[in-house]
């Protein structure tokens, strides 16, 4: 539809007005501007989360190498048990452990044969062997730790060195006893350091494992007071299980008295003062 009073040939021709170049860039920058400043607003947005990131990742790789430095130096945050002897002799039956006073017991009683021979059934201070592999798991391995002619790891179970200290308490007890029988041991004069050793030993497991079962107390003939009852039934792992398996994988030793030379090149670690 065509008005009136306007040209025919201005209607046609100057409908559109182009647009200079300066317009036409103003118009872009307009539409691409909201864009672009979204993008730099999120990137402030995400930068001090990423920062964060990679200085969270960098302690993280530094904690870790520090540990591993120093389980070489020092020896590891926490030990584990050896995991073939615990998978293969470690398992657990119900066990009463008697605690009234007068219960006969082969392993208790004045000094003789026949009670030093089951004590002597109990003790395995022998070495046994493990491969790196398994010194490493258990978080024990250190640049002296010492290597076998089989170039397995010289190591022994726990369980026998706490009965070995065990025993010797006992001697102690019996010191005129066993200083004639034993004087290759209880006339040296460390005897006294070595058994002082194995009381805080036991010292320390015992607050270790602190027994949490009840010591219950009742009336007893001809006792006017209460009368504690130390006897419970618990969970145990069977110790003769423990012995054999220790006893079948004892490395035999050509040196006397089983004693390793140390190397003049070993490698050493130092000893907390006396």
């Amino acid at each position: 539809m065509e008005s009136g009073w306007l040209p025919k040939t201005w209607l046609r021709t100057r409908r559109y007005l182009k647009l200079s170049t300066s317009e036409v860039d103003l118009d872009s920058d307009v539409k691409h501007f909201p864009e672009e400043s979204r993008r730099t607003s999120l990137f402030w947005r995400a930068a001090p989360w990423i920062i964060n990131l990679m200085l969270l990742s960098l302690s993280g790789a530094f904690l870790l190498q520090a540990i591993r430095i120093r389980q070489q130096v020092l020896g590891p945050l926490l030990t584990r048990e050896y995991e073939t002897a615990s998978r293969e002799c470690g398992s657990k039956k119900p066990l009463e452990l008697s605690g009234e006073f007068g219960v006969r017991s082969i392993w208790r009683g004045e000094p003789n044969a026949a009670v030093d021979a089951a004590w002597d059934s109990l003790d395995l201070t022998s070495a046994m062997t493990v491969s790196r592999d398994e010194i490493e798991r258990v978080g024990k391995l250190r640049n002296s730790s010492v290597i076998l002619d089989s170039g397995g790891y010289m190591a022994s179970l726990g369980a026998f060195h706490q009965m070995h200290c065990l025993n010797v308490l006992r001697k102690y007890t019996y010191l005129d006893y066993y200083i004639v029988k034993e004087p290759e041991f209880f006339r040296t004069p460390t005897v006294r350091k070595h058994t002082d050793h194995c009381i805080e030993m036991l010292r320390q497991l015992l607050m270790c494992s602190a027994d949490l079962h009840l010591i219950t107390y009742d009336w007893v003939d001809g006792v006017d007071h209460p009368w504690p009852d130390f006897s419970t039934n618990q969970f145990c792992r069977n110790y003769e299980d423990v012995h054999a398996w220790g006893k079948a994988h004892v490395v035999k030793s050509n040196y006397s008295g089983g004693l390793i030379p140390k190397p003049k090149n070993a490698i050493t670690r130092k000893l907390p003062p006396d």
